[in-house]
C-alpha cells in the first residue's frame, strides 16, 4: 500500500475462491477439499501462534450484542442474557485471530489454498471467532439460498462444506476445538456478533450519506452502492431474528454442567419449547 500515493499494490493469485466453487455443480468435490484444507490451514495458522485456554469472554459478547443496531427486544435480552450464564463457565482457546478468514477470502487452485486480506494488525481473543467467521460466511450463503427458491438446491452443498471445515479443524488441532456441551450456543453467540458489525458497518454508510454537502452523492457507483445498503439492512434485521430463534432452540436443549435446571430455568424452557413462532421457523427452514 502506497497511501502518499492513494494507490494499492495487488497480485494476482489463481484459483476460485470456495464460495464459487459450490455454485459450480461440476466442482463440488473440489470445494469439499478445499473446506477441509481450509479448516487444516486455519487450525495450523492458531497452533502456530501459541494460544492458551481461558474463560469465554462474556463481557466482551455482553458489550457487543446488547449494543446491536435496531436493539433488541425483551425476549431477544432473556435469550441473550440465559446464553451468556451458560456459556460464562466455559472455557475456550484465546490467541491472535486472523479476523477475515471467510469463504470468499479463500482460493482454491488444485491442492494449493490462497489467502486473501491477511491480518494487518495483532489482535487477541477467542480463536473460534475465526471458525465463526469462515463458518457464518457459508451460513449465509445457505440462508440466502433459503429466501431465494433458485438456490435452494446449493444448500445441502454448503452444509457439505461446513462440515468439512470442522473436520479438518478438529483433525489438526483437537486440543483447540471446543466439543463442550455449551459449544453450539457459543457459536451462535458469535455468529450473531458479526451480524451485529455488519449492521454497525451497513449503518454507518448511511449516516455518511446524510450528511451535508456529499461529495460522492451524485456518484453513480455510490449510489448503487447505497441502494444494495438499504435493501440488504432489513435482511440482516430478519438474520438477527433468525439467530436469536436458534439460540433459543439451542439454550432449550442446553443442561448446565450440575445437570440441574433452575426454576427461572425450567419456565423459560418450558416457554422456548412451546413457541409456536420458533416452531414454525424451525420448519420452514428445514424445508
Amino acid at each position: 500500500m502506497l497511501p502518499e500515493h492513494h494507490a494499492f499494490v495487488m497480485e494476482l493469485a489463481d484459483g476460485k475462491t470456495v464460495t464459487a466453487l459450490c455454485r459450480e455443480t461440476n466442482r463440488r468435490a473440489e470445494a469439499f477439499g478445499a473446506c477441509e484444507l481450509a479448516g487444516q490451514a486455519l487450525a495450523r495458522l492458531h497452533l502456530a501462534w501459541k494460544p492458551a485456554i481461558a474463560p469465554v469472554l462474556v463481557d466482551h459478547l455482553a458489550h457487543d450484542l446488547e449494543g446491536m443496531p435496531g436493539g433488541l427486544s425483551s425476549w431477544q435480552h432473556d435469550v441473550l442474557h440465559r446464553a451468556l450464564n451458560v456459556v460464562a463457565d466455559s472455557t475456550t482457546a484465546v490467541g491472535l485471530l486472523y479476523l477475515d478468514f471467510k469463504a470468499d477470502n479463500v482460493l482454491c487452485a488444485g491442492n494449493t489454498l490462497s489467502f486473501l486480506d491477511p491480518p494487518q494488525a495483532r489482535r487477541i481473543g477467542m480463536l473460534r471467532w475465526d471458525t465463526a467467521t469462515f463458518g457464518a460466511s457459508l451460513r449465509w450463503q445457505l440462508w440466502k439460498g433459503a429466501i431465494r427458491p433458485r438456490r435452494r438446491e446449493r444448500s445441502w452443498c454448503f452444509q457439505e462444506c461446513l462440515a468439512r471445515f470442522e473436520l479438518g479443524c478438529r483433525r489438526q488441532a483437537p486440543d483447540l476445538a471446543n466439543q463442550s456441551p455449551t459449544e453450539p450456543i457459543l457459536m451462535r453467540l458469535l455468529e450473531l456478533q458479526q451480524v451485529g458489525q455488519l449492521l454497525a458497518y451497513q449503518t454507518g454508510k448511511l449516516r455518511l450519506t446524510w450528511r451535508k454537502r456529499n461529495p460522492l452523492a451524485f456518484n453513480g457507483g455510490y449510489a448503487r452502492e447505497l441502494a444494495t445498503t438499504v435493501a440488504w439492512l432489513p435482511v440482516l434485521q430478519l438474520r438477527k431474528r433468525w439467530l436469536f430463534q436458534r439460540l433459543a432452540q439451542e439454550l432449550a436443549t442446553a443442561t448446565p454442567a450440575n445437570g440441574r435446571l433452575t426454576a427461572h430455568d425450567q419456565l423459560l424452557t418450558n416457554a422456548l419449547i412451546g413457541n409456536p413462532a420458533l416452531e414454525t421457523a424451525q420448519e420452514s427452514w428445514q424445508h
